[in-house]
């Protein structure tokens, strides 16, 4: 284990040979924990990479002990269950035996969010799409341009576009080059991640000219992207705009990265928008984008975190979602 950060009330280590196998159940005990705020992790190579795990706490390294201390005891209860019969006695040959011959098919592996196949693909495979899949809608709450300021981000979880199932929150700087990491920590450490089926972004920037980098967000999370905007973009004033940063040619990677822009034409009389992907085919994306979009051109998920994230911070929401 090689420690990262170690501040008073936030800690990040990197836990060497492990995968999401304890880093999960780490960070799931971690979230039982009233004093701690935060845990979340990453792993930044799905193969060669090493897990490296955040906490923010009353005390980082006390939580820890004590989820370490709880996994461990959880883990002894259920050897102890396992090994013995009903009434905690350890079980003899001819019973693991008959055991054996009267069991059924074993249990299934827990899910997965994505193969290693489908990692090297860059694509999540969809069999089917439900008319429940799970979608998170990312929007920023109002700001004062230029200001640095931290800016509320909402994601609502929607089943398709039509029932609300959860509301998460986090915080990215105005113009900053935090809105990446902030999404991935969010999403990770939410648990709600399991049942995620894609992510849709409110445009490619957040809280100005925040850029998201939606590959990485795939890579680290599993859960495909889905860039939605009212309007083509106009490529070159935002290139223009960028350029007012020092770091504005990795800001502008992060806008070309995100892959070509797809038309999306609304039902009847509506307008239509546009898309960005990453993680998922150009095929689905349509699919689970009209499957969303039930009370407008814009996918429902997006709509409710654009009008919760303004209610709020400003006490109502105004103008259109």
């Amino acid at each position: 284990m090689k420690i990262i950060t170690d501040k008073r009330n936030e800690l990040e280590i990197e836990i060497t040979g492990e995968t999401h196998t304890l880093c999960n159940a780490l960070r799931k005990t971690l979230m039982e924990d009233k004093d701690v705020e935060a845990a979340a992790y990453v792993i930044e190579h799905p193969i060669i990479g090493e897990p490296k795990l955040y906490i923010k706490a009353k005390n980082p390294k006390k939580s820890l002990k004590n989820a370490a201390e709880t996994l461990k005891s959880r883990c002894d209860e259920f050897k102890e269950l396992i090994e013995s019969d009903g009434d905690g006695k350890t079980k003899g040959k001819k019973a693991k035996k008959q055991t054996k011959k009267t069991a059924k098919k074993p249990p299934k592996k827990p899910p997965k969010r994505r193969s290693e196949l489908e990692i090297l693909n860059n694509i999540k495979k969809f069999r089917n799409i439900k008319p429940e899949i799970r979608i998170l809608g990312v929007d920023d709450a109002p700001f004062v341009p230029h200001s640095r300021e931290q800016v509320m981000v909402i994601g609502t979880l929607f089943r398709a576009g039509n029932w609300l199932d959860g509301v998460l929150r986090t915080y990215i700087t105005v113009d900053g080059t935090d809105a990446t990491t902030s999404l991935i920590n969010m999403v990770n450490g939410s648990r709600h991640l399991e049942q995620l089926g894609v992510m849709m972004l409110d445009g490619i920037t957040l809280g100005g000219f925040n850029v998201v980098n939606i590959q990485k967000i795939f890579h680290q999370t599993g859960v495909p992207v889905i860039v939605i905007m009212r309007k083509y973009p106009d490529l070159p004033r935002i290139k223009k705009a960028l350029k007012n940063f020092h770091d504005w040619e990795e800001r502008w990677n992060h806008i070309l990265e995100a892959g070509e822009i797809y038309k999306v034409d609304g039902a009847c009389s509506q307008e239509p928008i546009y898309m960005q992907l990453c993680g998922i085919s150009q095929e689905d994306a349509r699919r689970i984008v009209k499957l969303s979009a039930t009370r407008s051109a814009i996918p429902e998920p997006i709509r409710a975190a654009h009008i919760i994230a303004a209610g709020v911070t400003m006490g109502e929401s105004k103008g259109n979602a």
